[in-house]
């Protein structure tokens, strides 16, 4: 979307964050080059440079050492590693130490093909700096962490036994 005002001679543009690495939406940025160009300031979601900077995996780790089975009794626990492990490709066992907001997260980015180094965001982000636009981000990446630490484990898992119980509709979702 542009924005602008008539007592102003510059517009800002704003565009939806996409986490993505998806060739698709690379294939179709030129005017979304153009519309950089013009700017003096390139405001992502975040700081992209404050999350590269002491970026802890523990950030993303269950609390108190506790993994994804110590939740969910051993039997459901089977048949969703099974369903993922099939659907997705993914083995639980190897990420169930990840808060499940971020599992979930890694299914998306499967569903979303995921065929280039660098999602979007990054990409246009070092695209603002190589052309020498100020960048900054709209919100701190510390506080958005935060946020989605303060969601529930309960409700996460929650979520991530609704995936495991219908993968297609989840899929539908996502591609939507």
């Amino acid at each position: 979307w542009k924005i602008w005002s008539e007592s102003s001679e510059t517009s800002s543009y704003v565009f939806g964050t996409k986490h993505i690495k998806n060739s698709y939406f690379f294939a179709h940025l030129e005017s979304v080059y153009a519309a950089i160009d013009e700017v003096e300031y390139y405001a992502a979601e975040y700081d992209l440079s404050e999350a590269q900077q002491g970026l802890s995996p523990l950030l993303f780790q269950l609390p108190d050492g506790r993994v994804l089975s110590d939740y969910i009794v051993e039997k459901k626990y089977q048949k969703l590693q099974k369903i993922i492990n099939k659907a997705f490709g993914i083995d639980l066992n190897q990420v169930q130490n990840l808060l499940p907001i971020f599992i979930t997260n890694l299914l998306t980015q499967h569903i979303l093909d995921q065929n280039s180094s660098i999602s979007l965001d990054e990409h246009l982000w070092n695209y603002a700096q190589q052309q020498e636009k100020k960048c900054t981000g709209v919100e701190h990446f510390q506080e958005q962490i935060e946020i989605l630490q303060n969601i529930e484990v309960e409700k996460q898992i929650k979520m991530l036994l609704d995936i495991g119980k219908n993968v297609s509709k989840y899929r539908k979702q996502i591609l939507r």
